[in-house]
Parts: structure tokens; sequence; C-alpha cells
């Protein structure tokens, strides 16, 4: 597959949020799921659904990207521009169901990326996170770090480390297993993760030439 289909044109890429389905992939819209086969723009308080044979991926500008799993639901809750830093979490979906892998692109010193689950709260800046699971929560940390809440208290996890959510006791950080970092889903997300990361970059210094005028036309 292709690292382009989860990308987004530049021109939406800057301020919209796009899905990019693959396969069997649904909105909820009223009470009635639409199917999507192409490119849309979405918005806070819409639920996306994949099926056993979908997957998706939702960039989120030059913020991050998530992507889902097969046989995953989410609830898209806070869009905005993280222009200021974290007062409070807010989540910016909640995972119902299935798995995602989420990549953060958000300066450490400005409000994050948050996945709401009913185990606990997941937030990104910088790094790459997949978390999935049903009666418990998996979450482990790919690249540089994520920081997971739960009872209003913080555990950080940096890349190489891994935990389990579950309704009761308290959880504690654990090494991943070399094994993790080879299997399909960690390998296609980690090489789809610099696609991303490299294409925002590009468009970053394009956006700053234009403001400064300098562009491959001009004179100087």
């Amino acid at each position: 597959m292709s690292p382009r289909i989860f990308w987004a044109s530049p021109s939406a890429a800057v301020s919209e949020t796009m899905l990019l389905p693959h396969g069997n992939v649904s909105i909820l819209v009223g009470e009635v799921w639409h199917p999507v086969t192409e490119e849309v723009t979405l918005r806070a308080g819409m639920r996306i659904q994949t099926g056993a044979d979908g997957q998706a991926s939702i960039v989120l500008g030059d913020d991050g990207v998530v992507r889902l799993d097969h046989d995953s639901m989410i609830d898209l809750v806070d869009l905005s521009d993280r222009m200021e830093p974290a007062t409070e979490l807010v989540p910016t979906l909640s995972l119902f169901a299935g798995r995602l892998w989420m990549q953060g692109l958000v300066p450490a010193n400005l409000r994050g990326l948050t996945v709401f689950t009913p185990m606990g709260l997941v937030t990104v800046n910088g790094g790459s996170v997949s978390i999935g699971g049903n009666r418990e929560m998996r979450v482990e940390v790919y690249d540089r770090s994520a920081v997971v809440t739960r009872n209003g208290k913080n555990l950080p996890l940096v890349a190489g480390q891994w935990v389990t959510l579950r309704a009761t006791g308290t959880p504690f950080a654990q090494k991943l297993p070399d094994s993790s970092y080879q299997s399909a889903w960690a390998q296609g997300n980690l090489t789809l993760d610099a696609v991303h990361r490299q294409e925002v970059a590009q468009l970053q210094q394009m956006r700053l030439a234009e403001r400064a005028r300098i562009l491959p036309t001009s004179t100087l």
C-alpha cells in the first residue's frame, strides 16, 4: 500500500481534518451509517467505523495523523488548532472499539493529541503510539513518548514501553518485546510516519517561504 494513500492534498492538509478510507469505512450521519469511498473533510462530533476489510487514516492538519485498523470505531471530539498550552485534557477523539495508531507532531509546549478510552486517557505531542483492546486497553509507544492519565495520575511512557489499562488496579510500564517492532502493524505505521513527517516539514517550509515572499519565481 502506497504511503500516499494516507496523505491528504497539500491545500486540504493545512487547515482541515481529512478522512482517507481504504476498504469498508463508514461515517454515522444521524442514525444511518454511510459508506465512504473517497477523501472526506471531517468535523467534530462525527463517528467513524471500519469493517473487517477496512482501514482508514485521519489527517489532523499539521498536528498529526490517526490510522484505524480493521473493525475499529471512534468519535471525533475536538479538532481545534493547538495554539496554546494544555490547561486541561480535552480528548481529540474517543476510541470505542478496535485499534488505532496515532502519530503526534505537536510541540511539547502546546496541547497534545489525546485519545479517550474507557480505561484512561493517552496523550501524545511528538511520538507514535498504538492503542487498542476491548476489556483491557493496551498502549504501546514506538517513538518518543506519551502520557497515560488515569484517575488523575500521569504515567509517562517512552519509546519501547507499553502498559495495560484495566478497570481496576494500578498500571505500570513494561518493556516492549523486540517482536513487537517486527509486526506488520508496527513496521507499516512507522514507515508511513516517516513519510508523513517529511511531507509536513515540506509544507511548513513552503508556507514560510510564501510568507517571506521567497518563491522559486522570485528574483531573490
